[in-house]
């Protein structure tokens, strides 16, 4: 069964981004600054509502988010398992072999970048033809509740939990690893918790770091006398959405990167709350 440290992991991705945050910055304006200016061309033809066609004028910018995450999780792992040279003693830094060779890496990183791609399509996809099938300004009443309908929400969130992990294929291919091989190493129905304990310890910072600038916004907006005006609002709130939709999604690949390298490793480490 795959198993890794989740708290360790989440921790890791924190500590490399803040030790490296310069350059990470660098290296992620771009994707931030894409991101948000087609939020908010989004808002300004007026699809923001409209997912599927959202996931289809961001291939580009999935692509481009793909590979800088492709590029800062590979060299998280480098920096965290390359060996220290010490003069005298190892003069030849001996790479990790789990780690791509310079030949390999480019390779790894274009096909990562294009996998994270494809998943985000087909994530817009899920989203776009649920929202489709139930707008949200629909005035149909819901469903009874019955024992029928109980059992397949159930079965529902159950067969989302197994399917998590197909949403992380694009982190393996950085060390080299097929889809094949990372579907087998996390076989287990209990491998998606791991996954799904480490999104959520990415994704909790990130809402409260969400709710805390949509209330700056408010208030800025508020002073300004620009509270009424909707498209001011969706813009402001375009910013906000472009840049912690970026965060969340490097900070979970980090995390699920130094969990997916520690299963490949055979450490098999468990989360010592558990």
């Amino acid at each position: 069964m795959a198993s890794f440290d989740i708290i360790d992991c989440t921790s890791q991705s924190y500590r490399f981004l803040w030790d490296h945050r310069s350059y990470a910055i660098r290296l992620s304006t771009p994707v931030i600054v894409a991101k948000i200016a087609a939020f908010i061309a989004f808002v300004l033809i007026g699809i923001d509502e409209n997912f599927l066609r959202q996931g289809l004028l961001l291939l580009p910018v999935y692509f481009l988010e793909g590979w800088v995450i492709a590029q800062l999780v590979l060299m998280a792992l480098q920096v965290e398992h390359m060996p220290k040279k010490v003069p005298g003693v190892n003069d030849k830094q001996v790479s990790h072999p789990l780690l791509p060779s310079a030949q390999q890496m480019q390779r790894n990183i274009k096909a990562s970048a294009v996998i994270y791609t494809l998943t985000k399509l087909a994530l817009a996809f899920v989203i776009g033809t649920t929202m489709q099938g139930h707008p949200p300004d629909s005035a149909t009443n819901p469903p009874e509740a019955s024992g029928s309908m109980f059992i397949f929400v159930v079965a529902l969130i159950a067969m989302m939990i197994w399917a998590f992990r197909f949403f992380w294929i694009y982190i393996p291919m950085l060390i080299g690893k097929t889809p094949l091989d990372y579907l087998l190493r996390f076989k287990a129905y209990s491998s998606s918790f791991y996954l799904l304990g480490v999104w959520m310890l990415c994704f909790v910072p990130m809402a409260i770091l969400m709710l805390m600038m949509s209330e700056i916004m408010s208030i800025i907006l508020s002073i300004l006398s620009l509270q009424d005006n909707e498209t001011v609002t969706h813009i402001g709130l375009s910013f906000i959405q472009g840049t912690v939709d970026y965060l969340l999604a490097l900070l979970s690949s980090l995390a699920i990167g130094f969990g997916v390298f520690s299963v490949f490793n055979d450490e098999n480490k468990t989360t010592p709350i558990w």
